[in-house]
């Protein structure tokens, strides 16, 4: 997402955006994390974190003297699973005509509102986009080409966007993993949004053909393929078959309405991604928020969710087989239904704006979880309940 500025002059600028946050987890039992680019969070690893929302970005921008052609490029710094690294996000060239644009390079990934300008603090009202559903994505931007069509009559205006390309980011499982890399995974998809102040909608879907296996499940492939093993696990085939992530489709599909006026805003989305793997399940995920503006102050409430829509396959020992077989199996089988997305968090938060170009945010979410999709380092004794407090400074320069 570029930075919006009054002035659209000719030439080279540089802007910025930053998140200075901590964060605080009632539980010392689990890590909850922002999203799965995460491997470590808050809460077992450390009481308090500096981490959770923390980044910053630069942003260059270049205009030619008609505006018809211009150019971004992003680099924000985060923690994910290398640490507090540095990451490309954004390389674009942009030309636009009066009711259409074509950009190519490194682009966002926006199958959901939000979803490329998630790590922008200051540009929307939450401490962080709902985790239940922005969470799951493993990958925010893609080099490839996106395109958008506009047609605007008296209020009311229609936007068509499609895109395509392949991904090029890298997902950590586990701290203990190799690195999942989803490099030449190809991705395609589009969205179709309705506007008529003061309500928007939006509807989307997106494709990606995995290119690559997870290193993680490799050791569990190659013994649930192994020759014989059929003899004692009758359906390691089809448990292999459903975890195996490459080769597989991943499909995105969401619905979103948004009813901005005045000092309110109403957002509900929902959505359904759809894997074919028993490692990332299928699920859908949903939320809805509330906010109230009241001068330099807003108020905020969001209720947001994620289920699981199918139940893994599991292996199945038959009597008799060597007692590490059925201990891996069962390691396996409990691994898969963990990873399922069965959570919900109920939060609150209050946003103060300091300068037309920073916030304070404070949010309390009431976490309550069942699978482990989400979380890391989960503990036996865990009662699967946890509260997070949180504060960010957020600006724009």
């Amino acid at each position: 997402m570029a930075i919006a500025h009054a002035e659209e002059l000719p030439g080279v600028e540089l802007t910025g955006f930053g998140t200075f946050g901590v964060a605080y987890n009632t539980s010392n039992k689990v890590d909850l994390l922002r999203d799965l680019s995460q491997t470590n969070g808050v809460g077992f690893s450390r009481k308090f974190d500096f981490g959770l929302d923390s980044n910053l970005g630069l942003q260059l921008d270049m205009r030619s003297a008609a505006s018809t052609i211009s150019g971004a490029v992003q680099v924000v710094a985060k923690r994910d699973h290398s640490g507090i690294t540095p990451d490309l996000t954004l390389a674009f060239v942009r030309y636009a005509g009066d009711d259409w644009s074509l950009r190519a390079g490194r682009v966002g990934f926006d199958v959901y509102p939000n979803a490329d300008s998630r790590l922008i603090g200051y540009s929307y009202v939450w401490q962080r986009p709902p985790v239940e559903f922005f969470g799951p994505l493993i990958f925010s931007n893609f080099d490839g080409a996106d395109i958008q069509f506009r047609h605007r009559r008296d209020n009311r205006e229609w936007r068509l966007k499609l895109y395509s390309g392949i991904t090029n980011e890298k997902v950590e499982v586990t701290p203990a993993s190799p690195y999942f890399l989803l490099n030449h995974s190809r991705l395609h998809g589009g969205h179709l949004e309705y506007r008529q102040d003061p309500w928007s909608f939006r509807a989307s879907y997106a494709e990606l053909h995995v290119a690559n296996e997870n290193p993680a499940l490799q050791s569990s492939l190659d013994q649930l393929r192994s020759p014989g093993i059929s003899f004692f696990v009758p359906n390691a085939i089809s448990v292999a078959n459903k975890l195996q992530m490459k080769g597989k489709v991943f499909r995105f599909s969401a619905l979103s309405l948004t009813y901005d006026n005045g000092p309110w805003l109403w957002e509900a989305m929902a959505g359904r991604t759809l894997t074919g793997n028993t490692f990332i399940p299928d699920y859908k995920a949903g939320f809805i928020s509330g906010s109230y503006r009241r001068g330099k102050f807003t108020h905020y409430g969001v209720l947001s969710a994620i289920r699981p829509l199918t139940d893994p396959e599991k292996a199945i020992v038959l009597p008799g087989a060597p007692p590490e077989l059925i201990a891996g199996a069962n390691a396996l089988n409990t691994q898969m239904t963990n990873q399922r997305g069965w959570q919900t968090s109920l939060s609150a938060g209050l946003r103060y704006d300091l300068t037309p170009q920073s916030n304070l945010k404070f949010q309390i979410d009431f976490v309550r979880s069942h699978d482990n999709l989400l979380l890391r380092r989960v503990q036996p004794d865990w009662n699967r309940e946890a509260v997070l407090l949180s504060a960010t400074y957020n600006f724009i320069f």
